[in-house]
């Protein structure tokens, strides 16, 4: 779900985990030229997003691929299993039900709601990682 560090002034960026590279992702950066020194400041040292208009692009791109936002709404389904087998298990490898986990936090995040559509995807990602970290 996750690209590049688009300011200059970011100090501490992580590349995103091999967890969360798949044919989707390679897909859109390829798609969307974004550069291999890029990818490699697309999170910041706690894992979150770094927001910018090329990790908001990825997002569109990367929710679209997946089949997790259409029509300006997540598909709960799809989100929560892509969240109960990929994203739980990265940050609460101990999580008793994955799954149970996974819907906790989509109901905190589904309603995040920020500018355009890159910018809620960005914003809705960290806030599911903020929820994971707990």
């Amino acid at each position: 779900i996750w690209c590049l560090a688009l300011l200059p002034v970011i100090l501490h960026a992580a590349p995103l985990p091999k967890q969360f590279q798949n044919e989707h992702i390679i897909h859109c950066v390829k798609e969307l030229g974004i550069e291999k020194d890029d990818m490699e400041k697309v999170m910041d040292e706690n894992h979150h997003i770094v927001d910018g208009p090329v990790t908001r692009s990825l997002a569109r791109c990367y929710f679209k691929e997946e089949g997790l936002f259409k029509n300006g709404e997540f598909v709960t389904e799809t989100v929560v299993d892509f969240n109960t087998n990929v994203t739980v298990p990265f940050f609460k490898p101990e999580a008793q039900n994955p799954r149970e986990v996974a819907e906790r936090a989509f109901e905190v995040c589904k309603n995040v709601n920020d500018g355009d559509t890159g910018e809620r995807l960005v914003h809705f990602s960290n806030c599911m990682i903020s929820e994971l970290q707990k």
